[in-house]
């Protein structure tokens, strides 16, 4: 029987390779977009005005967003975003899929470090992690019992606090930077 799953095991070794392999090859990360066929050097002038009859007009450019409708449709695209949660508890307002999200104002920023700072997630997680760490009495000098507790509660959440402020808001406005995350 040991002999038999030996030999399982190293005929499905190769093939197990060989269509991961193909998989990997042959699938692209992102669709690629269409290009149009360019003739080769020694071809026509009358193949290459036929091609070029049968190939689609090109898409025009949008015009670009005056500043009031930039803003605007970045509050819509924000206001979506307040409403994503994983498991319909833990908030991620600061993750999107559109690659073609508008960028957010200074004022922006700030609203979406307020709506996820005021989360309840935030406040749950904190006292999670205050509750392991007066399990495993982490800083002694905050004490046991419930003043203990609710320092190390309010050491948790200030610690969040303060790190999406800066994170988020103050340094993502100074810098110009989008706080979001963009998936792929």
């Amino acid at each position: 029987m040991a002999a038999f799953v030996a030999l399982v095991f190293i005929d499905a070794g190769p093939m197990a390779k060989s269509q991961s392999t193909d998989v990997a090859v042959n699938l692209p990360d992102a669709p690629f977009p269409s290009l149009p066929q360019t003739s080769s050097s020694n071809s026509t002038p009358a193949a290459t005005s036929q091609s070029d009859s049968q190939a689609p007009p090109a898409p025009s450019p949008a015009p670009p967003l005056t500043p009031e409708e930039q803003r605007k449709k970045a509050q819509q695209q924000l206001e979506q975003q307040e409403h994503q949660r994983v498991m319909a508890v833990m908030a991620t307002f600061n993750t999107t899929a559109n690659n073609e999200a508008v960028p957010l104002s200074a004022g922006q920023k700030y609203q979406l470090f307020f709506k996820s700072a005021t989360d309840p997630w935030p406040f749950l997680l904190a006292a999670v992690l205050a509750g392991i760490n007066q399990a495993d009495n982490s800083f002694p000098e905050y004490g046991q019992g419930a003043q203990g507790y609710g320092k190390r509660l309010g050491a948790s959440y200030t610690d969040y606090f303060v790190g999406n402020f800066f994170g988020n808001a103050v340094l993502a406005s100074a810098f110009r930077e989008d706080p979001r995350y963009f998936l792929k």
